[in-house]
């Protein structure tokens, strides 16, 4: 008798203790204490315990959403933010957090977005103070490239030998309004080397320079989604004895290579994508082409993440050609960014990143290797310095018959140094 009174008494003290354990007092105390110490996986693990038994409330969430920003969980801080301000339709704080959250996750349209969403007395002074300026960044870069020497005796091939190329580009973004931005860019671009031909088996000396221009219309609408139509336009003189460049007319004239295209982009917290279908000239061809990226951010934050993207080109004279390229990008230090990435395919007479990047010469690039450092220099300041590596596969080409053939290789070594100032 006296077992089975001790066991009941045993069982009751057992049971009233666990449901001391999970009685609302007490587990949102642990909730709190938690908060304080900035224990976020225990916050988390008691938190979700609450929310599955029904236990949801305002300061539960505030909790939860403060530390998994301090996390860098943006995704689900935003979740338990915008929940919060389910139960406290007059709450300021979580309106700021979910702003900086978009913001912070590189989602920058979307954060412009939400905070002109936001009722004016809603803001709290930091978000008063944030303006939208008309010119939001300028930027100034420089990019050389210095070929392997080639040398070449007697033949009958129709092709050029680059030496040396560099350009020197400037550009802006601008605001027209909160879901309407603009890019601008002007770049002069020079290249020097040797051309062959027929005519000229052992070779002529040329210089070659073209300036472009480069827009793109960007319209932001609903969450994450975005709509672009661009355009890039190249311009410059030929020469004579120099049929392969350009529209290879063969005499002194001026020639323009234009690019236009349309493109739709996706972002949610840790997929990215976007696809763009464009239509260029050179010379006497006419090329179309789509062109898709994927990114993926494992925690939902710039720290890491992962783009793969791919092109195909069909050319109306030359045939189809590809592109695939993989990227990873991380955080090094608050201050330094890296980026690297392997770009191969066999495209030539092509247009990457919606036009932003043109190569309008009959050079092949099959291999690309580079590693990209970013710099930041304060809020205002940002230096990219990158490197790369090429390997081209380098033609004669027939511009009468429309034919090519014996292939020689060449490669090259360059670099870029863009330098970024970001208004407020």
């Amino acid at each position: 008798m006296r077992r089975i009174l001790t066991t009941t008494l045993g069982l009751l003290a057992l049971s009233a203790n666990i449901f001391a354990q999970n009685d609302f007092p007490t587990l949102d105390k642990q909730t709190y204490d938690y908060y304080l110490q900035g224990d976020y996986k225990n916050l988390r693990k008691v938190g979700n315990k609450m929310l599955t038994e029904g236990m949801d409330y305002y300061y539960l969430r505030m909790r939860m959403g403060i530390l998994a920003y301090n996390n860098q969980k943006y995704a689900t801080a935003a979740t338990h933010f915008q929940k919060a301000l389910e139960f406290n339709a007059l709450d300021s704080i979580s309106h700021e957090y979910i702003y900086l959250c978009y913001l912070l996750a590189g989602r920058n349209r979307d954060a412009s977005n939400y905070l002109e969403s936001i009722p004016e007395n809603m803001k709290v002074a930091r978000l008063k103070a944030i303006n939208s300026p008309f010119i939001s960044n300028i930027n100034l870069g420089f990019s050389a490239l210095d070929f392997s020497k080639k040398t070449v005796e007697e033949n009958t091939m129709n092709y050029e030998l680059t030496d040396k190329s560099y350009s020197i580009k400037t550009g802006l973004e601008s605001n027209f309004s909160s879901h309407l931005k603009g890019t601008f860019a002007y770049t002069y671009f020079h290249r020097n080397g040797m051309s062959y031909s027929e005519l000229s088996t052992t070779g002529t000396s040329f210089d070659l320079s073209q300036n472009q221009l480069y827009t793109k219309l960007s319209y932001s609408f609903m969450q994450g989604w975005e709509i672009g139509a661009f355009g890039h336009l190249a311009f410059f003189t030929q020469s004579l004895n120099k049929p392969q460049q350009g529209n290879g007319k063969g005499k002194a004239s001026i020639a323009t290579d234009y690019i236009g295209g349309l493109s739709v982009a996706k972002s949610w917290w840790k997929i990215r994508t976007g696809v763009n279908l464009s239509v260029s000239n050179l010379g006497t061809s006419q090329q179309t082409r789509g062109e898709g990226f994927l990114t993926y951010l494992p925690s939902g934050n710039l720290n890491l993440y992962f783009t793969s993207g791919a092109m195909i080109q069909s050319d109306n004279i030359w045939g189809n050609t590809y592109q695939v390229n993989q990227e990873i990008g991380f955080k090094v230090s608050k201050f330094l960014w890296f980026e690297g990435g392997v770009i191969h395919g066999n495209a030539y007479l092509f247009a990457r990143s919606q036009g932003a990047s043109v190569f309008n010469t009959f050079q092949v690039p099959t291999n690309t290797a580079y590693g990209n450092l970013i710099f930041l220099f304060g809020k205002h300041i940002n230096l990219n310095a990158s490197a790369f590596y090429n390997n081209y596969d380098i033609y004669s080409w027939n511009l009468t018959n429309n034919t090519r053939s014996s292939k020689i290789t060449t490669s090259s070594l360059g670099g870029t140094i863009t330098l970024t100032y970001k208004i407020f």
